[in-house]
């Protein structure tokens, strides 16, 4: 949506760890010291966010402490953004691999598909499991963070499979299922199970307000 550094507030002007904060849609708490960082132009809802943060004030910081991040967005009329169906949800589907897109083995590179449609699965985590692999580096560097992915599941490979089913079988070994934008940024690539030339399931809700994209990066800017 956009980017840029954050209005600082002083070194002094710091809140205390431990205290309740009480704010509303309209404000942030007025008892506290807090900031504003709004995009009037942005018109556009989205199911996923991200706020990055590249830079840090002080470069030798090892760590970065944000007591609370609120992302209130904009009420918009009644019947004007209608939620999916939750008993028959719409999800993205994102090509095995990006060279599936490029040599036509998958028709496109994302689609929709109902909950109840089967579809191949491969899996995510956050930090390294047994046989999950971080294999390219263009994951990375597109979503900003280290995912690690695997298609053989305890050794199997999960092909045709609803939605629902995809959860399970990701949870089972204490991952989750991709977004789309980790399935598009080859983090799964060339894990094996020749998924790499079929649709997989993402985690990525579709939205049916507007355009409707699947995730965006809200900020990225220093702190």
């Amino acid at each position: 949506i956009s980017e840029g550094n954050l209005p600082w507030v002083s070194d002094f002007d710091r809140n205390p760890t431990g205290v309740h904060i009480s704010s509303t849609y309209e404000n942030g708490d007025d008892a506290r010291y807090y900031m504003d960082v709004k995009f009037y132009q942005n018109t556009t809802p989205y199911y996923e966010y991200r706020v990055s943060f590249p830079e840090l004030r002080n470069p030798d910081s090892l760590v970065l402490q944000i007591s609370e991040v609120e992302l209130p967005g904009m009420l918009v009329d009644e019947g004007e953004f209608i939620p999916s169906d939750s008993s028959s949800g719409s999800y993205w589907l994102a090509c095995g691999a990006s060279s599936g897109i490029e040599y036509d083995h998958c028709a496109v590179a994302k689609e929709v598909a109902q909950d109840n449609e089967v579809h191949d699965v491969r899996c995510c985590a956050d930090t390294q499991l047994p046989d999950f692999t971080h294999k390219f580096a263009r994951c990375e560097s597109t979503i900003g963070y280290k995912v690690y992915g695997e298609s053989k599941i305890d050794g199997v490979c999960y092909a045709d499979k609803t939605y629902t089913e995809a959860v399970g079988i990701c949870g089972s070994v204490g991952s989750r299922l991709c977004t789309a934008e980790e399935l598009l940024a080859d983090c799964t690539s060339e894990t094996g199970c020749m998924f790499n030339n079929e649709m997989i399931w993402s985690s990525t809700p579709v939205s049916t307000y507007g355009n409707g994209g699947e995730s965006t990066e809200l900020l990225q800017g220093s702190a």
